[in-house]
């Protein structure tokens, strides 16, 4: 998260598996690519946070995009696209923020979920998994921390299942 009015966007990117590329040179998307707008949007004339900018343009295409599709970011809201394409998060126009003082802001960041939706199951193809990644690994699980087990032990019935 990024405090708003501190947004300078994200770049242009497509989705991919990038252990899958770096392992075998093979470039995948997910089917589906989405953001779920947690917080940061405030209401429909907003301008605090990025926008995400969907170009309809994915790795294959001859020429550059002609068209793009624009979501400004509202709280609670969520938005899916074709995971193929090129996106990114446009810098926001935040004129009367300061950056890094909260004396004068609500002290709101922008919090975003994101989430992409594979036919296949990623991690299996993942060599090194280093714990702050993407597709990092689990913490290890603890009394204290009864989720991990939650999900290992959903992760071992998926498995089990395919």
């Amino acid at each position: 998260h990024r405090p708003i009015g501190a947004n300078l966007g994200h770049q242009l990117h497509f989705d991919t598996d990038e252990a899958l590329l770096d392992q075998q040179k093979q470039v995948t998307h997910p089917l589906v690519s989405s953001v779920l707008y947690l917080t940061g949007g405030g209401d429909q004339d907003s301008t605090t946070a990025g926008s995400t900018i969907v170009f309809h343009q994915d790795p294959h295409s001859k020429e550059y995009a002609k068209s793009a599709y624009i979501s400004r970011p509202m709280d609670n809201s969520y938005m899916i696209f074709p995971g193929n394409l090129l996106h990114g998060v446009l810098p926001c126009c935040c004129e009367n923020d300061r950056i890094g003082d909260d004396s004068e802001s609500d002290g709101r960041y922008r919090l975003t979920f994101m989430v992409g939706f594979w036919t296949r199951c990623v991690p299996d193809h993942i060599k090194k998994r280093p714990l702050y990644s993407a597709c990092g690994v689990l913490p290890p699980k603890t009394r204290r921390h009864t989720w991990v087990s939650e999900i290992a032990k959903n992760l071992e019935e998926m498995k089990m299942d395919a």
